[in-house]
């Protein structure tokens, strides 16, 4: 679920398996762009954190790469979700540009992410979910 220039997530394929810290995957956007990430954590159920790159312009012209991290922790309603995302710029002169276009789209996007997945889910009790661009 994208929002504005945020395309939306189609599939992500794992490319070279097992799920593990160092393998790679290949997300493939509705808008037909390919970005790659790295696993750069894995302690199931409670963490897992990548690095995204691979980004297109005009995105590329603003950011080098994205550290994402979920986590997951127990909450006295079921789980507490947290995506959060720290992004390098591609350039300092960036900053005046990107921070809110990061601030507004990601989090917009990575909202409609986490809605979209707990619809999806048969919770046994609700998720509260939190997204940190």
């Amino acid at each position: 679920r994208g929002f504005g220039p945020i395309p939306a997530v189609r599939a992500i394929v794992l490319d070279t398996p097992p799920l593990a810290v160092g393998a790679r995957r290949s997300v493939r956007n509705a808008d037909g762009s390919v970005l790659r990430e790295v696993v750069t954590a894995f302690e199931p159920p409670h963490r897992h954190a990548y690095r995204l790159d691979g980004f297109r312009p005009p995105f590329a012209w603003l950011v080098r790469h994205g550290d994402a991290c979920w986590t997951v922790e127990p909450d006295a309603a079921g789980s507490r979700v947290r995506w959060s995302y720290r992004f390098a710029l591609a350039h300092a002169a960036a900053w005046p540009v990107a921070a809110p276009l990061l601030r507004l789209f990601m989090t917009a996007a990575m909202r409609r992410c986490l809605r979209a997945m707990a619809d999806a889910a048969t919770p046994v009790a609700p998720a509260r979910l939190e997204a940190h661009p």
